[in-house]
């Protein structure tokens, strides 16, 4: 007969996965709120960690320090274009009214800074309201010994390894 363990922890919020909603447990927790990350693979990162690290973020501070000129309305109408009728317009809407707080949000409770993936354009920058320029930031190179013991839990890419031993950023590679 096996025997079950009995698990009566309470959390208010549960992230299940640490690729982007690490984020979201970061944020929760910074809140105060009781906050619990399961991941069932030995590393952090999931397959975010596989990505690079780019998001499309438009709008944000870090884009607008870099002198990208740009609005909700034009990205609003880039993703109407886009994404008609598949999704409600609410959603993309929400999106761009909160994406610069999330930006701001990651750096202001991790170590990473954010720069931005300038050229790295829109999938359809010729559609109307999109932008050859970019809106996608992607994190600066930093010190990994700086988050401690658990550096060694951040999953690696090796898909997107740089060409030289050393950390790069896009524009770099």
């Amino acid at each position: 007969m096996s025997k079950t363990k009995r698990w009566d922890d309470g959390y208010d919020v549960v992230v299940v996965g640490s690729g982007t909603g690490l984020m979201a447990a970061i944020t929760a927790a910074r809140r105060g709120l009781r906050t619990l990350v399961v991941e069932k693979g030995a590393y952090l990162g999931g397959s975010t960690a596989m990505s690079g690290g780019g998001m499309w973020l438009p709008n944000n501070k870090v884009l607008q320090e870099a002198g990208v000129v740009d609005t909700k309305e034009r990205v609003l109408t880039y993703l109407d274009t886009l994404v008609r009728d598949t999704a409600p317009r609410e959603r993309r809407a929400a999106y761009v009214e909160h994406a610069p707080a999330a930006a701001d949000e990651l750096m202001a409770s991790t170590p990473v800074k954010l720069g931005h993936m300038r050229e790295y354009a829109d999938y359809f920058s010729d559609l109307e309201g999109g932008s050859a320029i970019g809106r996608a930031v992607e994190p600066q190179p930093f010190d990994v010994k700086c988050i401690g013991e658990d550096a060694a839990r951040i999953r690696s890419s090796d898909a997107i390894s740089a060409p030289v031993p050393m950390p790069i950023t896009s524009n770099d590679f």
